[in-house]
């Protein structure tokens, strides 16, 4: 079931690797996850807070009232 999202709402997003192993072993992919955050999140959303740690990440954001160009 998808969940529609809405404007001015904010909404905390966060993931844990299995087992709780590290979902992060370098940093590396701490910088990927910070880019990805950039191309797929920013033109959509406001990134309130953000938290990278070695096994579990946390997004704070709020949808954008429309795609800006």
């Amino acid at each position: 079931m998808a969940i529609k999202l809405e404007y001015g709402k904010f909404y905390h997003v966060y993931n844990r690797g299995n087992n709780y192993q590290n979902i992060f072993t370098c940093e590396e992919d701490y910088l990927k996850s910070l880019e990805n955050m950039d191309i797929y999140l920013k033109p959509v959303a406001e990134i309130i807070a953000w938290v990278l740690l070695k096994n579990h990440f946390h997004l704070k954001w709020s949808k954008l009232k429309m795609r800006m160009k």
